[in-house]
């Protein structure tokens, strides 16, 4: 135990506390690295009672409570600026539970009461020549995902991978097949989330072998792709403003359109089975999966509309929709000009574009009513004859779409 105090800004007062109680993980390490977050993300070690702690807090600071792990006793307090999990201590002493932990610079404390620093494994060490060092092979295999989220937390905090940590994970690469594919997929989309020193990091962790058990074999194009995913979005929102909320947007949870898109790029040279695989597998959302299949159909289409007819324009909007802007980005980040490309985004932006947004001239129940035919499949055949008309510019007008629509129907019946 050091004899230089350590006082941790923390949110709420000490007093609340039993004594010891020790802070550890990320919030000690990330203060030591001087990094000063929004919104704290603390974990609180205590040597027994964690659950009826957090409970008290909870009601103390009017806060949430959640029991994370009653079988190891740990809670959650949530509070509108932090986030503190309180957990009882494994093992006899606070030494025993920090060496059962993944990496030495998440295995520092602070005695909150005395403000002591305890670093039995020389995590404070390790910060300071940032280095992400495991604590013990052993902890690796005790939850393999810390074979992925080794290579994350190197990304996020900047550091290298120590030569020896590296070597046992690629020993122990075969059992993060045994972790579920959300907690794989949320490592993966922290590493997206990093741009592009994300993306360095996540091409070693596939050249290691780490993911061979969950991503196909990733050539390095597609990464090259995926670079390029956030500056042409960046380029595209500079001419185009007001496309900036569509990559912005949530589809699921904390997972927005533009980390999406990231992905889409690196999944982009293969088959669409193999695709929609490893989007299950990986346990991705209904919205994440359609848009990433959207982009993986539709982008190659969108690069061969530059000698397209007006109809095929129109049929190319009407099936990309909203997921248009991500379609357009890992076209432009996959090499299409963008002088090629800014025409259809302009059409897209234009609410009144017959192309991107057609106001059909009739509905199925007026085409019914003017040519005098009963509900059936000839009825939708009609109206997509006729709305790829208008988008050719042949018919402009109701009266246009009710003779043409004529035209179509006495054509069909004759032929039958």
């Amino acid at each position: 135990m050091s004899a230089t105090r350590f006082p941790f800004p923390l949110p709420f007062s000490t007093a609340l506390l039993p004594r010891p109680a020790y802070l550890v993980g990320g919030a000690v390490r990330d203060w030591l690295l001087g990094r000063s977050p929004t919104h704290l993300d603390l974990d609180l070690v205590v040597e027994r009672c964690a659950i009826d702690l957090a409970r008290a807090l909870a009601d103390e600071l009017e806060g949430g409570f959640v029991i994370l792990d009653r079988k190891r006793h740990i809670a959650r307090v949530v509070c509108s600026n932090f986030t503190l999990d309180i957990a009882q201590q494994a093992g006899p002493t606070l030494a025993a539970d920090l060496k059962l932990r993944d990496f030495t610079c998440n295995a520092i404390a602070i005695e909150l009461h005395a403000q002591t620093l305890l670093d039995p494994l020389n995590g404070a060490e390790d910060i300071r020549e940032r280095q992400l060092r495991m604590v013990h092979p052993d902890n690796l295999s005790a939850d393999p995902l810390r074979l992925l989220r080794g290579y994350r937390q190197a990304a996020q905090l900047g550091f290298c991978l120590a030569a020896d940590t590296r070597a046992a994970i690629n020993c122990r690469i075969s059992q993060l097949k045994t972790v579920a594919g959300e907690r794989v997929r949320t490592e993966l989309n922290y590493l997206l989330d990093l741009n592009l020193v994300g993306l360095d990091w996540l091409e070693t962790a596939v050249a290691d072998g780490v993911l061979r058990d969950w991503l196909p074999a990733i050539p390095p194009a597609a990464f090259d792709i995926a670079r390029q995913v956030s500056t042409q979005r960046n380029r595209l929102i500079r001419t185009f403003p007001s496309m900036a909320p569509a990559f912005n947007r949530y589809l699921c949870d904390d997972r927005d359109a533009l980390t999406t898109t990231t992905f889409a790029a690196l999944l982009d040279s293969f088959a669409s089975e193999r695709v929609l695989h490893v989007l299950n597998q990986l346990k991705y959302s209904r919205a994440e999966t359609k848009w990433v299949q959207k982009l993986h159909i539709l982008t190659p289409q969108l690069q061969t509309l530059a000698i397209a007819s007006r109809a095929q324009i129109y049929q190319f909007f009407q099936l990309a929709d909203t997921w248009f802007p991500g379609i357009a980005l890992l076209a432009i980040a996959s090499g299409t000009p963008f002088h090629q490309v800014e025409p259809l985004i302009q059409r897209y932006e234009d609410p009144a574009d017959p192309l991107a947004h057609q106001v059909p001239l009739l509905d199925g129940q007026q085409l019914m009513q003017a040519i005098e035919i009963p509900s059936g499949p000839l009825v939708g055949q009609l109206l997509i004859a006729l709305k790829l008309e208008q988008a050719e510019g042949r018919i402009t007008t109701k009266s246009d779409a009710i003779a043409c629509a004529r035209q179509f129907y006495i054509k069909q019946t004759k032929s039958n």
